[in-house]
């Protein structure tokens, strides 16, 4: 019965990463298996000891060896088969995913159980769609790759001819034909995949004894060269298969997922000692690494921080952590939330916005977290945040410049923020100390990406009092000074607030344990502003003190990113680094790819 077939698909990794879970995947870390392996027979610490230079076939060679199964098949932590009942999709080579989390994974047919058995049942063996190669060969694309050496494949060739005769007229069709299988993905049926295990790793054993890589001074890629010749021996022998005309083989097409991080309820996320959140986007870089930078050196205890980062590259996350000092940082790629729960939001502000109160159910063990915007910098250690405040509230704020305008500074703008919260207090967003377990009672994950949401700057501010504007309480100035310059409108708003709360503002400018610079006086695009002070006493000790000297008012630039990732993938394919057809391609075009 197919409901009974035990199927392991094995996922190769090496660092944590978003596991698909259920009876079917199976995640196959490299370090286990190596450490398994070098507690095993001669031949297992053979492998275990040239572990790089097998790649995935390490997991396969294990799974031979010590896993019972009905079918075997392998995957990549990065690379799936499409197991979806989308028939057009399942005929293409190459698939492409931005993110793997929940929704995609579904996509793909990846928690449908039932469906996959059905399908595995009806074959022997499931190999990807091949990629034609029209006018050039298998051996061709191995000669021109740029980074492997030929001989190696013809050495492997040679042994197929005298060793294993029987699939030598394979080894010529497949390697002179047009169609590539790649990426060592299949599943097999028990017996076809204990005689192909056996053969395949045969083979590389003598192709070891004839080869010596090392004394051929090969590079780091070329040490891989096992691997890449597994892909070659797949074909080789699923040809040979098929030259039998005997077993069932199906294909379907392999999906690539761009960022396979973790979910954050897969991680302890917001659960060590003073968690703290901060938006980040790629403009922001800059200012944020002074916020944190301002956090470490003020610090009495560190924090545990999570930046929601909106298009931050790596290299600025590097920099980032680097600005901490040591803080524990994650990162949480706000595109990523957006993507999973459908938000069908496109403004980056009103994304962040959602992703910082979908925290509370993304981290379901966190409790009572501070948020810290990327434009503040933490003049104290800010250790009692995480104690106040003392009566029950959902969120925690400062804004005397919304209080101001509420009270009558224009009329827009007090029918603006009377709308938004009534009679309640506004809820700033620069600081805000956040009850999550309230939170999480407050309102569901449906209701936040179904709720209205505004574009631009105010993203966060209407979202925050939309969802909690009816339990908030003030933390004081002194958490959360805006300086403002004393001949600006927003210095004028501010005087119209409530005299109480303009006089905690005036009192918090000697005293205050954050300046909050996201109002309007911006010391990045006005060095000569009354506090810039404060902030370039801290931005001037981060790695991006000279480019934010240099740019002034302008944003940061972007440097060209490149396109599509298949494409770019198959391209390679098609004309490799170093070969004839590529250098071809440069003179035709004048451009270098």
């Amino acid at each position: 019965m197919q409901e009974e077939l035990d199927v392991k698909i094995f996922i190769s990794g090496h660092k944590p990463c978003f596991e698909v879970k259920n009876e079917i995947f199976v995640p196959a870390r490299q370090k286990e298996i190596i450490a398994a392996l070098e507690q095993g027979t001669e031949e297992d610490r053979f492998m275990a000891a040239r572990a790089n230079e097998y790649c995935e076939l390490l997991t396969q060679y294990w799974a031979w060896k010590y896993v019972q199964a009905d079918y075997y098949g392998f995957g990549h932590y990065r690379r799936y088969f499409d197991f979806s009942d989308e028939k057009l999709r399942s005929r293409r080579p190459a698939l492409q995913e931005k993110y793997l989390h929940a929704r995609t994974a579904a996509a793909h047919g990846l928690y449908d159980v039932a469906r996959i058995r059905r399908m595995l049942s009806r074959c022997d063996v499931l190999a990807s769609v091949p990629f034609n190669y029209y006018i050039k060969s298998v051996r061709w694309q191995y000669e021109n790759s740029g980074t492997l050496h030929v001989a190696d494949l013809d050495a492997v060739t040679e042994i197929i001819r005298t060793d294993y005769p029987a699939y030598y007229a394979a080894a010529k069709k497949y390697l002179g034909g047009h169609y590539m299988y790649t990426c060592n993905m299949f599943v097999m049926k028990r017996e076809v995949f204990s005689a192909y295990s056996e053969w395949l790793f045969g083979i590389l054993r003598k192709f070891y004894e004839r080869r010596d890589m090392r004394a051929l001074g090969y590079s780091r890629e070329a040490m891989r060269t096992p691997g890449h010749l597994g892909e070659r021996l797949f074909g080789i022998y699923l040809t040979w298969l098929g030259m039998r005309k005997k077993y069932r083989i199906g294909r379907r097409g392999i999906v690539t997922f761009g960022d396979t991080e973790p979910s954050l309820s897969d991680t302890e996320a917001l659960c060590g000692p003073r968690p703290l959140v901060m938006s980040v986007s790629y403009q922001t870089v800059p200012q944020a690494a002074a916020a944190l930078y301002s956090l470490a050196h003020t610090a009495k205890e560190k924090y545990s921080v999570l930046v929601l980062a909106e298009d931050v590259p790596a290299k600025d996350r590097a920099k980032l952590r680097q600005a901490g000092e040591g803080l524990p940082m994650q990162f949480a790629d706000v595109g990523r939330i957006a993507d999973e729960f459908s938000s069908g939001v496109r403004d980056a502000r009103a994304r962040t916005a959602q992703a910082l109160f979908a925290l509370p159910h993304l981290c379901p063990k966190a409790e009572r977290v501070v948020y810290m915007g990327s434009f503040c910098i933490a003049l104290k250690d800010l250790g009692d945040l995480w104690k106040m405040p003392a009566e029950e509230c959902i969120v925690a704020a400062a804004d005397v410049f919304a209080e101001g305008a509420k009270s009558g500074y224009s009329k827009r703008l007090s029918a603006l923020y009377a709308g938004l919260c009534g009679k309640n207090r506004v809820i700033s967003t620069g600081v805000m100390v956040m009850d999550f377990a309230a939170m999480r009672k407050a309102y569901s994950l449906d209701k936040l990406f179904t709720a209205p949401v505004c574009a631009g700057e105010n993203s966060l501010l209407f979202l925050a009092n939309a969802l909690c504007g009816g339990g908030s309480a003030s933390l004081g100035a002194v958490w959360n000074y805006q300086p403002e310059e004393t001949d600006s409108d927003r210095y004028y708003a501010i005087t119209q607030a409530p005299a109480p709360l303009f006089a905690d503002w005036q009192a918090a400018e000697r005293t205050a344990a954050i300046y909050d610079f996201s109002g309007g006086e911006k010391p990045w695009q006005d060095v000569w502003s009354a506090h810039a002070q404060v902030f370039w006493s801290v931005a001037r000790q981060t790695p991006f003190a000279e480019g934010l000297l240099l740019q002034g008012k302008k944003p940061r630039r972007r440097m060209e990113e490149g396109g599509n990732v298949v494409f770019a993938w198959i391209f390679c394919k098609l004309f490799p680094r170093g070969s004839r057809r590529r250098n071809a391609l440069k003179k035709l075009f004048g451009k270098r790819r």
